[in-house]
């Protein structure tokens, strides 16, 4: 089950919406009877692919600060404008 979690997309656990042919259809996720959230199935795939090694934990901390150091520019630009 691990691995397969790690090779799932989240809106394969989530559940999503595709359009085809210019028409929306609902994509079932796996988990979606249990109410499982976009943000919780992202966590849930990252979690499986750390304990499996594909992922090094310490570059997606990394990748937080980045996001909260870009979060800090954009507010900074917005006050001097």
């Amino acid at each position: 089950m691990l691995f397969r979690s790690a090779t799932c997309a989240d809106w394969e656990l989530a559940g999503g919406w595709t359009t085809v042919n210019g028409e929306r259809t609902k994509d079932e996720g796996t988990l979606e009877p249990f109410d499982l959230s976009l943000e919780d199935a992202q966590k849930l795939i990252m979690t499986a692919r750390v304990l499996l090694g594909w992922v090094d934990p310490a570059e997606l901390e990394a990748d937080d600060v980045d996001e909260e150091f870009d979060a800090d520019i954009d507010t900074d630009e917005e006050a001097e404008a």
